[in-house]
């Protein structure tokens, strides 16, 4: 990667005043609020929000930008995300520091907030705080009720960033309709790192929400629905499931965890 670094470095030109601020004014707006260095040919951001970090140079093409994302989890799914803007050195090159910059940037800080490990130092950190209220709680249930609540919160919210705040399924952006449904369920994880991982997780309408919990539908690894045969093919037209349903997007790190809800949940019989 160094080397794919130095040459992308060396087809980049020096910024003027103007450019700095747009560019930094893309970040703050999109959730890359801090300036973190600079240089004659560079920015790199940053944010509180998460532990990303961005550098934005100035192509050869003066209305043109290049960004490179540290996070191999992050480029890989904006790679998904823009294919079109990703350059031979894995960079992604942003026509213009309005439209184009703002919204791969906005993209990039969803994923920083929602992939491994941001929600599991999100729920240590607010169950921290939690108990540091009530320090009896610790060792009872009230300690095991605060940890699940925190923890289907911080889930929930890591979901709504991946997904962008629509369903995995239908794109439904009504916050009040959308749930967090886990692929292998919280209480059959190991770790608080498999509660919490994004990809254990889909976030869908109430309505598919229920079915995926209960066993009804499940998914394959391309994404495709799979409808359990208890399902009398009557009722599907009302619960709004039909056989051409898929998920919008599915990356390779979803697999192990729907391979798991289609062997332990998914009823078969």
């Amino acid at each position: 990667m160094v080397s794919k670094n130095k040459k992308m470095y060396e087809s980049c030109f020096s910024m003027n005043a103007l450019q700095r601020v747009l560019i930094e004014k893309a970040g703050h707006d999109n959730g890359w609020e801090v300036v973190l260095a600079g240089s004659a040919d560079s920015v790199t951001l940053g944010s509180s929000q998460h532990d990303g970090s961005v550098r934005v140079v100035r192509h050869a093409d003066n209305n043109a930008f290049l960004c490179l994302f540290p996070d191999q989890i992050a480029r890989s799914e904006l790679t998904s995300a823009f294919p079109a803007l990703v350059q031979p050195d894995g960079s992604f090159r942003a026509i213009s520091a309005g439209d184009g910059l703002s919204r791969l940037l906005l993209r990039a800080a969803q994923l920083q907030r929602s992939l491994p490990s941001a929600p599991e130092k999100e729920y240590a950190k607010q169950v921290a705080e939690a108990l540091a209220v009530d320090p009896n709680a610790m060792g009872t249930e009230v300690e095991a009720i605060i940890k699940r609540r925190v923890g289907q919160n911080v889930f929930r919210k890591a979901l709504m960033d991946y997904w962008g705040g629509q369903c995995a399924v239908t794109g439904v952006s009504i916050p009040e309709v959308l749930r967090a449904s886990h692929c292998k369920p919280w209480a059959d994880c190991r770790s608080d790192a498999e509660r919490l991982d994004v990809y254990n997780g889909l976030l869908l309408t109430a309505n598919l929400d229920a079915l995926f919990d209960k066993g009804l539908i499940t998914f394959t690894d391309q994404g495709g629905i799979i409808i359990s045969e208890t399902l009398p093919a009557t009722a599907l037209p009302n619960l709004g499931v039909c056989k051409s349903l898929t998920l919008r997007r599915i990356s390779t790190l979803h697999q192990p965890y729907l391979a798991y809800h289609r062997e332990y949940v998914f009823y078969k019989d």
